[in-house]
């Protein structure tokens, strides 16, 4: 069995019941369809990042640190 979800469908969506891991695929529409159990299951549905989307956020506010420390004046004493 398949449940239809209101959302469209993206790699990184998760359906969980539990410690099991349940499958999700796009349907012709691309609508989010999560394949379910036989028996009556309470499904978690949730959006995981990458990794790779924390690693770029750190090295974006680091990048910004660095330009905003070059861009301060320095003054010179004489």
């Amino acid at each position: 069995t398949e449940a239809r979800v209101k959302t469209f469908y993206y790699p990184h969506w998760t359906a969980r019941s539990g410690k099991e891991t349940l499958k999700t695929r796009a349907d012709s529409d691309g609508a989010l369809l999560v394949s379910l159990p036989a028996e009556a299951v309470s499904v978690d549905l949730v959006f995981e990042e990458p990794r790779r989307s924390r690693v770029s956020s750190v090295a974006s506010f680091a990048a910004v640190l660095v330009v905003c420390f070059l861009a301060a004046p320095f003054r010179r004493k004489p």
